[in-house]
Parts: structure tokens; C-alpha cells; sequence
């Protein structure tokens, strides 16, 4: 995999000096073996039996270079993590599956040393990697933007534990690894698909709607006579000639359309706890995630409702995110909170079904059951027979 691109800028951050270098408060080094390094000693440990067992002097010099090639290259991979400074930088918004870009800082506090070829690990808990990048070089008083290339196996709360520095430069013997502790708290939201193929003309046409009553719009309501309050181009002049006095214009109010997903999340505990089913809860929350960012982005007001809350209606980006934080931490409840007859407010109706029986199918909702779909090449689709 091909590494982020990386820019470089200055100044840094002041240089730590003195005591303050052997003891921060963030950062610990490590020693990590590599096959090479490995192969290389047993190298060594075969050319000095080889000298002590024959006392020749070739041989022991051989030895001695051997050695001292070692000793050099530990001494030259401690200084290539020992000046470097990390901060992580995550995105704001982050979906289950997607692959992303983490930010992260990379400072070479030293005054004279460039360091070279850098891998940059991140960590979940229990030492869990998840994440990795790389930097081919950071001058001297300078810092690297690049990034750990992640991806999130499944939606939920995450906690970030700690960032890697490591290098093998320049023999690759051995792996010197600084340590750095940043905790990190991230809420991933869920995995996204494609649900155009299912929606079809479902939800009718997007937009806003004539409410068939008085207000601001754009088709005409009735005339009524003009009060000195109102714009001159909202003067109907035909009128006005038959009538001899000035009338004016009033227009149907418009109202944007207006769609209800509803995700009864509830289920017996018995039920819950069988991997089938828990399999389905998360194809239905992918489902409830995708429907709300395909109306959202036609131009619907969409709200969720669900066994464990409500995200009331709204539109725009900051809305959708809003629904997608509350999908990401929804799990199955066994309470059922939802009334049986909701939506009956003129909201057109999108019905999430997981388990139980199948529902009977009103005219006034479209029912969306994920036992019938499946996803395919990222997108929702009805099961092949």
C-alpha cells in the first residue's frame, strides 16, 4: 500500500533538553527483534566459534567487523527515534469498513540530524494494531504532516491507546521503537450502502410540497386588496384595471416533504443473543444509515425513531450526522417504547424490520425487511433466489 503524501513545514515546537529528554511523561522507547537482526547474530555467534576453534587471525577479524557493524547500527537506529515527537489529529466524522486517513504530526526536535525512514503504528487497547504510515525523511527543527491509512472493522465507540515511531534504519538489524500515549476517544459511524436499487419511487418525489394553505411560495393562493405593506411586484395589474384599486398576490405556503424511519430495535433476550440475529441488527442499522443520507441528500427532512430514542426531524449535514452518532451506539433493547400506530402525522413512513414476523404492508409506509436484502458490491439488493 502506497503511503500518504507528505508535506513539511517550520518552525517546531522549542527542544526539550536535560533531564526533561529522559523523562517524558508521553513517550517510551523500545527494542523490537527483526528476522534479519536475528539471522545476522547467529551469523556472528557461528564467525566467533569459527575464530576461537581454528585462532585464526582473519577469521577474528572478520569477527571484530561483525561486531562492530552490529554496535553501529544500534547506535544509529536510537538516534533516529530519539529527537521524534508525534501527535495524532483525528478526522471528525468516520464510518465503519471506510478507509481513512488519519493526520498525524511527526516533529524532529534535534538541531542537526535528519531522521529517515520512519513507521508510525497506531494502537487500539491490548495492543491491537489498526492503523500505519510512513516517513522517508524529516529535517533537522522541522515537522512532517502524514497520516496512518485505517480502516474500522465494525461502528461503535473506540478507544485510541497509543502511537509507534519506529525505525530499522539504516541495516535493519535492529527495530527502535518510541512510544507515545494518546489516548483517544472516537465514535465510528456505521457502514454506508448504496439503497437506490430498493427505494425506487418509494418516497415519491423529493423537494417541497403546496400545504394548501396561506403563506410563503411560489403558486397563487387568492387576491385580496393591497395594504401599502407589500412588494409592488406582487401587484396582479389585471386585476387591479377591473377592480379600480390596487390588488395584490398571496401564495400557497410550501412545506418540505417530511419522511419517519422508524427502527424498532427491540427484541427478546433469547433472540438477541443469537449470531444470526445480531448479523441482521447490523445489516438493518447499515440500511437505517444509508436510507437517511440518500433522503437527506434529495432534499427530504428526515427523523428517526427508534425503541431507544428519537432524533427529531431536520435536514443538512450537521442532521445527518446527528442520526449517524445515534445509530452508531444503538444496540438491542428489550423494551418496546414505540407506539404501534406512529407516523400517522402525514410523514411519509420507512419501516426497518429485523426479526419477528414479517409486517403486514399499509398503504401509507414502505417496509423495508433486511431478511430479504442483502449487500452486494456495496449496495443493497434483494436476495438472489
Amino acid at each position: 500500500m502506497q503511503s500518504p503524501a507528505t508535506s513539511i513545514k517550520s518552525p517546531v515546537r522549542p527542544t526539550r533538553t536535560g533531564l526533561s529528554r529522559l523523562f517524558h511523561p508521553r513517550r517510551r522507547h523500545r527494542l523490537l527483534p527483526t528476522v534479519e537482526g536475528v539471522g545476522f547474530i547467529i551469523l556472528m555467534q557461528l564467525v566467533g566459534f569459527a575464530a576461537w576453534h581454528s585462532g585464526t587471525n582473519l577469521i577474528y577479524l572478520i569477527f571484530a567487523m561483525l561486531i562492530a557493524f552490529f554496535l553501529a547500527h544500534g547506535v544509529i537506529v536510537s538516534i533516529m527515534v530519539r529527537g521524534v515527537e508525534a501527535t495524532r489529529h483525528l478526522p471528525p466524522h468516520i464510518h465503519a469498513l471506510e478507509q481513512i486517513n488519519i493526520p498525524v504530526e511527526i516533529t524532529n526536535t534535534r538541531r542537526l540530524w535528519t531522521i529517515y525512514a520512519l513507521r508510525i503504528i497506531d494502537f487500539l487497547p491490548k495492543g491491537r494494531a489498526f492503523g500505519a504510515g510512513y516517513v522517508a525523511r524529516a529535517l533537522p527543527r522541522t515537522t512532517v504532516n502524514t497520516g496512518c491509512t485505517a480502516v474500522f472493522p465494525r461502528r461503535g465507540h473506540f478507544r485510541l491507546n497509543h502511537l509507534e515511531v519506529r525505525s530499522r534504519f539504516p541495516f535493519g538489524l535492529i527495530e527502535r521503537a518510541a512510544v507515545f500515549s494518546q489516548p483517544d476517544d472516537v465514535i465510528v459511524y456505521p457502514a454506508l450502502a448504496d439503497v437506490r436499487t430498493i427505494l425506487g419511487g418509494a418516497t415519491g418525489e423529493a423537494g417541497d410540497v403546496e400545504s394548501r394553505t396561506k403563506g410563503q411560495g411560489v403558486s397563487l393562493f387568492g387576491l385580496r386588496e393591497y395594504t401599502g405593506t407589500e412588494p409592488a411586484r406582487h401587484i396582479h395589474w389585471r386585476s387591479t384595471a377591473k377592480a379600480g384599486e390596487l390588488m395584490v398576490k398571496e401564495f400557497e405556503k410550501e412545506d418540505r416533504r417530511r419522511v419517519s424511519i422508524i427502527f424498532a430495535n427491540h427484541c427478546p433476550e433469547v433472540a438477541a443473543a443469537s449470531p444470526r440475529t445480531a448479523e441482521l441488527f447490523e445489516r438493518a442499522v447499515i440500511l437505517a444509515a444509508s436510507l437517511a443520507r440518500q433522503l437527506v441528500s434529495t432534499g427530504y427532512e428526515v427523523e428517526l425513531l427508534t425503541d431507544s430514542g428519537i432524533v427529531p426531524p431536520g435536514d443538512g449535514e450537521p442532521h445527518l450526522h446527528r442520526i449517524y452518532r445515534a445509530l452508531a451506539i444503538l444496540e438491542m433493547t428489550s423494551q418496546v417504547t414505540l407506539p404501534p400506530r406512529i407516523g400517522e402525522n402525514g410523514n411519509e413512513i420507512c419501516r426497518i424490520v429485523f426479526h419477528g414476523p414479517a409486517l403486514p404492508r399499509r398503504q401509507d409506509e414502505t417496509v423495508f425487511d433486511v431478511r430479504e436484502l442483502e449487500i452486494r458490491a456495496g449496495r443493497f439488493a434483494g436476495k438472489a433466489a
